[in-house]
């Protein structure tokens, strides 16, 4: 526990809100700000003028991230199929990883591009803010 740990977390996406999450199981005491009007940071479908459907962000759930279809499920989502044709792969920015998610001071870094394991993913940006939490915590 960290009695008296205050936090500001920047960002409601999910990177800043699982850091949240994280945050305050432990004890501490956090405030999200967020400048938008709604949660879930860059994950959005975009409609295209012709109807086509654009989702922005970490918006992928694959194989294996049986958490992730854990919460689609307690939420009452639902999941389709996706090809990757055309543009990035999940994973396109794991090579700058390691830059992005080093602390700056006392600042600390989270969002699915500083995952180190499913970056590009949803996976991966709870696992950000979760990873950003336990920085947090250690000091």
């Amino acid at each position: 526990m960290v009695d008296g740990l205050r936090v500001v977390v920047v960002g409601a996406g999910f990177s800043g809100l699982a850091a949240a999450l994280a945050l305050t199981r432990a004890g501490a005491q956090v405030r999200v700000l967020e400048a938008r009007d709604r949660v879930g940071g860059r994950v959005l479908t975009r409609w295209l003028p012709e109807l086509t459907q654009v989702d922005l962000g970490a918006q992928w759930i694959g194989p294996t991230q049986d958490r992730m279809y854990a919460l689609v499920a307690e939420h009452g989502l639902a999941t389709f199929a996706s090809a990757a044709v055309g543009a990035p792969t999940p994973g396109t920015w794991i090579a700058y990883g390691p830059h992005l998610r080093s602390p700056v001071g006392r600042v600390h870094w989270a969002g699915t591009e500083t995952a180190t394991h499913w970056a590009g993913y949803l996976e991966g940006a709870v696992r950000a803010g979760e990873r950003a939490a336990a920085e947090v915590l250690v000091g």
